[in-house]
C-alpha cells in the first residue's frame, strides 16, 4: 500500500527495514562470491549499489507478479481498477463495445521506486516474521541476491591472534570461541600498518556497517511502532553516529586492543 492511497498504514516502515536487510544480503553475497571477494570495498560498494538499484528491483517485482497487488489509489469504483482488468461497455447481447479511455478510471502505473519499495517491504516483512536466514533463501529464489559457489574464508597461518585479544573479543561479543580467530587480527589492524602481512579492518568495517544498519533499524522498528519513517531516520542517525560508537568503544576499553596493533 503506497502513501498515495492516503491510508493510515503504508509500506514505508517495512520498506525502511527491508532496505537494511537487502543491504546485508548483498554484502554477504559479494563477500562470499569468489569473483568479488578479493575486490576493494570501494568496488564492492559500487556493485552493491547496482544490485539494489530501482531498475533491478522493478524487474524482480514484475517477474514475481507482485505488481498486481500494489495499491496506488483508494479502493473506490471511480478511481481504482484491478490489475488485469479494464473498463468497457457491453451491448444488450453482452458483447464488448468501445473501450473507455477516460484517464480518470485507468489504472495508474507504479513508478520504478514504488516497485523497488514494494520488494524491499516484502523482504522487511519476511525478516520480522521469520528471521534473516529465511530472507537469505527468499533472496536466492527471487534473484534479489545470488547464491555463492563457496564461502570466502581467509586464513593466515603466520598471523595467529594474541590470546589476550581472543579472550577480550569473546567476552565483548559474549561467545566462547570464534570459528576463525585469525580474522580478529584483521579486525584490529589499522590501514597504516603497511608492514604487516594482513589486510586492514576496512573490509570488515564495510561488512559491519551493513550489520550495524540492520541492527539499529530492527531495534527501532520493534521499539517505536507508531513512529513514521522520517522520525525513525533521525533516531537511527543519532543512534549510530560516530560519537555514540566511540563512547561505546572507549567505555568497553576496546581502544586498548586497537592501539596495540597500530
Amino acid at each position: 500500500t503506497a502513501k498515495s492511497c492516503c491510508l493510515d498504514v503504508t509500506y514505508d516502515r517495512l520498506e525502511w527495514l527491508g532496505d537494511a536487510v537487502l543491504k546485508l544480503l548483498h554484502t554477504d553475497s559479494l563477500l562470499k562470491w569468489e569473483h568479488t571477494s578479493y575486490l576493494h570495498e570501494g568496488y564492492l560498494t559500487m556493485i552493491r549499489s547496482e544490485m539494489g538499484c530501482n531498475d533491478h528491483l522493478k524487474d524482480i517485482t514484475k517477474a514475481a507478479g507482485f505488481e498486481r497487488f500494489i495499491l496506488l489509489k483508494p479502493l473506490n469504483r471511480a478511481e481504482w481498477c484491478p490489475f488485469g482488468l479494464r473498463y468497457c461497455k457491453l451491448d444488450k447481447h453482452g458483447d464488448e463495445q468501445a473501450f473507455v479511455a477516460d484517464d480518470t478510471v485507468q489504472r495508474q502505473e507504479p513508478s520504478d521506486k514504488v516497485y523497488a519499495d514494494v520488494i524491499e517491504a516484502l523482504i522487511g516483512l519476511v525478516f520480522i516474521e521469520f528471521g534473516y536466514e529465511q530472507c537469505v533463501h527468499i533472496g536466492y529464489e527471487m534473484g534479489v541476491s545470488f547464491r555463492p559457489g563457496n564461502e570466502e574464508c581467509r586464513r593466515w597461518s603466520d598471523m595467529s591472534p594474541d590470546q589476550n585479544l581472543v579472550s577480550f573479543a569473546c567476552d565483548f561479543v559474549g561467545v566462547s570461541d570464534f570459528l576463525n580467530p585469525h580474522l580478529l587480527v584483521e579486525a584490529t589492524t589499522h590501514q597504516s600498518c603497511l608492514h604487516k602481512p594482513v589486510p586492514s579492518y576496512q573490509r570488515l568495517e564495510w561488512v559491519g556497517d551493513a550489520v550495524l544498519c540492520l541492527a539499529a533499524r530492527e531495534w527501532l522498528f520493534r521499539r517505536e511502532e507508531s513512529l513514521c519513517v522520517s522520525k525513525l531516520v533521525v533516531l537511527e542517525t543519532t543512534l549510530v553516529c560516530k560519537l555514540i560508537v566511540l563512547f561505546l568503544i572507549t567505555s568497553c576499553a576496546n581502544c586498548r586492543i586497537v592501539e596495540e596493533h597500530l
